[in-house]
């Protein structure tokens, strides 16, 4: 039986410097690097989604599927590309929120554009008004 420490070290690419990470918080990052859903990752890691639970809960992997966390951390999150901008982080969630949505109904979408399009307007007048000098 091979011995798996409770926390692992990453070197952090950004802050040059070497963390701990606990499997728990390296999940988390996968999630947010991905924005899967915990049954994604189950899938991924071709385990039940109420492992996934108890792995974000503390419990501990076993040996394999350890290795696999750290893996794809590794290439989620370590190894992910250089920051970018946040205008091109919101428009990226953007079509991921429009890929999960496939084969909604046209009318679902209609209603989230309405939306969207209602928060740019009232986003637009802010910065106008913002913008006018005062008299």
């Amino acid at each position: 039986m091979e011995f798996y420490a409770q926390a692992d070290f990453c070197l952090s690419a950004l802050r040059r410097n070497v963390s701990k990470m606990k499997i728990d918080e390296k999940i988390r990052a996968i999630l947010n690097a991905t924005h899967w859903t915990q049954q994604k990752l189950a899938e991924y890691f071709d385990v039940s989604q109420s492992t996934v639970h108890r792995w974000l809960s503390g419990a501990e992997p076993e040996g394999p599927r350890r290795d696999a966390i750290n893996e794809a951390y590794d290439k989620f999150v370590s190894r992910a590309a250089p920051v970018e901008s946040a205008q091109g982080s919101w428009l990226r969630r953007i079509q991921q929120v429009f890929d999960r949505l496939d084969g909604a109904p046209e009318g679902l979408f209609r209603q989230i554009i309405s939306y969207a399009e209602g928060v740019a307007d009232t986003y637009e007048r802010t910065r106008e008004t913002a913008a006018r000098p005062e008299s």
